[in-house]
């Protein structure tokens, strides 16, 4: 399999983040699909990767959902059954790779938020799960208001670092993606 994917972007890269994302028979799947270059039913996809069809239909729904395939249908004119083609999405990968990346950095931004707000906790209370703002803290007199007792500040310091690392290196990547997407596209 060649490293040169859609518009720059490394095949194996791509079978990469579908294993990571799907599983090791989604993979396999979208391999298949990259293999025929083209359009191909479901029978066929499920007899070059060795799976059930019916778990191929799953997995083809599946990266559908995603974008990383799309597919066509037509009415078999003699069951009246819909038959499907589907091929790998190569055209507009890089755009879901890109789209991927900035949901991932939004549920990230999203929980280094939660890290930076619940600073408190209380021991007492089901095992310190529960926690709160500190205006919450605050308001409760940094008293737990379930049971009573001393909530105590969260060191969550090397969490909140790890994630603004992550997030400000995801969207490094995506930058670059995008600037090299759209500066060929001109």
């Amino acid at each position: 399999m060649s490293n040169g994917g859609p518009r720059g972007i490394g095949l194996e890269r791509i079978m990469e983040i579908v294993k990571n994302t799907f599983g090791e028979t989604s993979r396999t799947v979208f391999e298949a699909l990259i293999r025929i270059n083209g359009e191909a039913q479901d029978e066929e996809i499920a007899s070059i990767s060795g799976l059930h069809v019916n778990e191929v239909r799953r997995i083809l729904y599946k990266l559908a959902e995603h974008g990383f395939v799309t597919s066509r249908r037509i009415r078999d004119r003699e069951t009246g059954y819909y038959i499907y083609f589907w091929r790998a999405n190569s055209e507009y990968l890089p755009q879901v790779l890109i789209s991927r990346k900035k949901l991932v950095m939004n549920k990230l931004v999203t929980r280094l938020r939660y890290e930076e707000t619940y600073i408190f906790t209380c021991p007492g209370c089901r095992g310190g799960d529960e926690r709160f703002s500190f205006d919450d803290a605050l308001s409760n007199d940094f008293k737990c208001p379930n049971c009573g007792a001393p909530l105590v500040p969260i060191d969550n310091t090397a969490i909140v670092k790890r994630l603004k690392e992550i997030i400000e290196f995801i969207k490094a990547s995506v930058e670059r993606d995008e600037k090299r997407l759209y500066s060929r596209s001109r």
